[in-house]
């Protein structure tokens, strides 16, 4: 009987499971050629409030690159890693936002991540934010670039900040 029972939860517990991949599933990517320049600018205007009220200063420094991305997804990803940024800040930092050929770097002068910890911020759920975050936005975001032939590194020094670097492929879609 108790065999029967655990059975069954397995069964049901991967119908769950298989229904919430479902949702949070990266639709594909509706590509076109985009000037990279324009989706950081359009993210900087979004969260410049935040950045104000924080006293965190925003640097751009881009080129005109453009690639065959989504531009939704692309600032999606952008928004995450920025969001990411103002969180480990909280008040008074920096954040610098440069474009060169295909690479896309977002440093920051905030806490850093823990050695300890820096190879799990892509996995799914896990946060050093505590119950402040779901654990999802860079899981999403590397989701995003993979999806697009692209890859998403990070280097940070606890104490030190973060920086996020973003490769994408400038060929056409």
């Amino acid at each position: 009987n108790a065999l029967t029972i655990a059975s069954s939860r397995i069964d049901a517990l991967n119908r769950f499971m298989t229904g919430f991949a479902d949702v949070v599933r990266i639709p594909p990517p509706h590509r076109a050629q985009t000037p990279i320049r324009e989706v950081v600018e359009r993210v900087a205007a979004l969260l410049r409030p935040e950045l104000d009220a924080r006293s965190i200063s925003l640097t751009l420094d881009l080129d005109d690159t453009r690639a065959a991305i989504d531009p939704h997804q692309f600032e999606q990803v952008v928004i995450n890693i920025v969001r990411n940024a103002i969180e480990s800040i909280e008040r008074n930092g920096a954040i610098a936002i440069a474009l060169a050929a295909s690479q896309l770097t977002i440093a920051d002068s905030g806490a850093g991540i823990a050695a300890d910890d820096a190879g799990d911020v892509f996995t799914p759920f896990f946060s050093t934010k505590r119950e402040k975050g779901t654990g999802l936005g860079l899981w999403v975001s590397q989701g995003i670039v993979q999806a697009h032939g692209g890859s998403i590194k990070l280097r940070s020094r606890p104490g030190g900040g973060t920086t996020f670097s973003v490769a994408l492929p400038i060929a056409g879609p």
